[in-house]
């Protein structure tokens, strides 16, 4: 890790062969305790087992994480979080009960107006998640009734793909963010958008490059790179006008469910009672 560059090159040399492995440069000199901290967790899984490859590559694996929620305490570079998995993995039940608790608001409230053709979903994701089976959502979205809207089944983890993946890539510039829910972009969305103020971005989907990770990826960095440094109002909404075969959408974005609730509360009653609105 002491190496310059983007990237971090990790070699491992055995008996038998070299395995090498690179991962992005997590961007911090919060480093303490990881070299002690890498090796305790490496001994560990070889205490229980797991070849040395795998050992060594759930060890490098943990320390990322570690290092990039630090801890910032005494002087000088920060230490690394050595519990952020255990914390991470006690935070499950809470997220999804968050989750719950916005859907049936949602129910209550009626937001039938912002539900999309293909559904709504509302994603939660755990304070330190990374992966989307650490987010948890909707399992078969959010649809509509003929007199309002009903989730189909319950919140359960890895329910959710595309704004799971919008969220996971927003927190790679805000990790605060642990909530999104995808709403219907329209006339009178955009509207109600510009009469509450609230700060929002906007991508094109064909200026997407070729080589682009991912949609959603490539989406979030367009949303959140450029304020990331703190200067500029962080996007609470992010417009998505369609393409071909891809239906206009507004993402929302919060720290906390009921914030992100409120927010979708707000904005289908401005919408509904819009100049514009379609009653």
């Amino acid at each position: 890790g002491h190496m310059p560059g983007d990237e971090v090159l990790d070699v491992l040399v055995t008996a038998d062969h070299i395995e090498t492995a690179r991962h992005p440069r997590v961007d911090t000199d919060a480093t303490h305790g990881s070299g002690c901290a890498l090796s305790a967790a490496i001994a560990t899984r070889l205490a229980h087992g797991e070849p040395l490859v795998d050992a060594v590559g759930r060890g490098v694996a943990f320390m990322e994480r570690a290092v990039r929620y630090h801890h910032d305490v005494g002087e000088g570079p920060g230490a690394v979080h050595h519990m952020v998995a255990l914390r991470n993995e006690a935070t499950r039940e809470a997220t999804t009960e968050a989750v719950t608790g916005a859907v049936r608001r949602f129910e209550r409230e009626n937001v039938r107006p912002l539900v999309p053709e293909v559904g709504m979903n509302v994603v939660g994701a755990t304070p330190y998640a990374e992966a989307t089976d650490e987010t948890a959502a909707v399992e078969g979205r959010i649809t509509k009734t003929l007199d309002g809207v009903r989730a189909n089944r319950g919140v359960r983890f890895d329910a959710s793909s595309h704004v799971a993946r919008f969220l996971l890539s927003a927190r790679e510039y805000h990790p605060g963010l642990r909530f999104a829910v995808n709403c219907r972009f329209d006339d009178d969305v955009e509207a109600a958008l510009d009469s509450l103020g609230w700060p929002v971005a906007e991508y094109d989907r064909a200026a997407e490059p070729d080589d682009a990770a991912g949609t959603m990826d490539w989406a979030a960095r367009q949303a959140f790179a450029a304020d990331a440094d703190g200067d500029g109002d962080r996007p609470v909404a992010v417009i998505d006008r369609g393409a071909v075969g891809k239906e206009p959408m507004t993402k929302l974005v919060a720290e906390a469910a009921t914030t992100l609730a409120d927010r979708v509360l707000e904005l289908n009653d401005e919408a509904i009672s819009g100049p514009d609105a379609d009653h």
